[in-house]
């Protein structure tokens, strides 16, 4: 049975404030390895988010990561159709970066 608006409302704000503060954490140790880093928070389609503001916003690199969740660390399978859509789609180089097993 559906959420009360009010319930669906309190849990996307509580989402949306839990990614910011992941966003920003991440973003704090991006600059201090690499220099210049942007975060941005958007709703929507990721992928196709991803290779729009890279397009917007004149990127040099997107960079993600291969072997996700569901995903296994190499092979063909190794992207998700997030992943997948970006190395499709992107307007700038893409760097896979594959963690270890």
């Amino acid at each position: 049975r559906p959420l009360p608006p009010r319930r669906e409302r309190e849990l996307a704000d509580a989402e949306l404030a839990g990614s910011a503060s992941a966003l920003a954490e991440a973003e704090l140790r991006a600059n201090a390895m690499v220099g210049t880093v942007k975060s941005i928070q958007l709703d929507g389609e990721p992928g196709r988010a991803v290779c729009d503001v890279a397009a917007r916003e004149r990127v040099d690199l997107i960079v993600i990561r291969a072997g996700g969740r569901d995903q296994p660390p190499i092979g063909t399978r190794s992207l998700g159709p997030v992943g997948r859509f970006v190395v499709d789609h992107s307007p700038c180089p893409v760097l896979l970066l594959r963690s270890h097993a």
